[in-house]
């Protein structure tokens, strides 16, 4: 403890990390298997609609009717509520993760900080370009290819976001080849 009263981040990380209990662990587990059910699902949701939303738009810019535009707008606008059900949904279930595989396998073992850091920046960066594409549709008029960069670089943020927390999770799974 420090003159303030607070602890330092070192203490607060091995305090928050330490080795759980058998119900804990139990806990822990449950915990994960409920946030990759919701997680997951919703962020396949999201790149997948976000995927066909810009193959529509460039199908429609290569001399298509007006059917494929209004679908590619309409599957925006269904997946993406809002900006609030994209950070519940997709980022904040990244800090459960990393706490409860931090617990897990005990600060002593814990994988990389920067490259959970990293995850939490990609997801967050690919959310807010996904939601600037969603907006931006009346620039799609006079900077088409400005307009359909921002989703494409949203999607390939999320998905190396993504290949990035797959692969810390192996990594968690199989501590013997570390």
């Amino acid at each position: 403890m420090d003159l303030i009263g607070l602890a330092s981040a070192r203490e607060l990380v091995e305090h928050l990390f330490t080795p759980p209990s058998a119900g804990r662990m139990t806990l822990l587990k449950w915990i994960l298997n409920m946030t990759y059910l919701v997680h997951l699902p919703y962020m396949g949701v999201l790149v997948a609609a976000t995927t066909v939303s810009l193959l529509l738009n460039v199908l429609h810019r290569d001399g298509g009717g007006k059917n494929q535009l209004r679908m590619a707008k309409d599957l925006l606008d269904l997946v993406l509520v809002n900006r609030g059900v994209g950070v519940i949904l997709g980022v904040f279930p990244i800090f459960a993760l990393i706490t409860c595989y931090g617990q897990i396998v005990g600060a002593h073992q814990m994988f990389s900080y920067a490259v959970w850091i990293a995850v939490v920046v990609l997801v967050s960066l690919g959310l807010l370009l996904i939601h600037w594409h969603r907006e931006s549709w009346a620039l799609r008029e006079n900077s088409w290819l400005l307009h359909l960069a921002g989703g494409v670089l949203g999607v390939v943020l999320l998905l190396g976001g993504y290949l990035l927390l797959f692969a810390n999770m192996a990594l968690i799974g199989t501590p013997e080849r570390w």
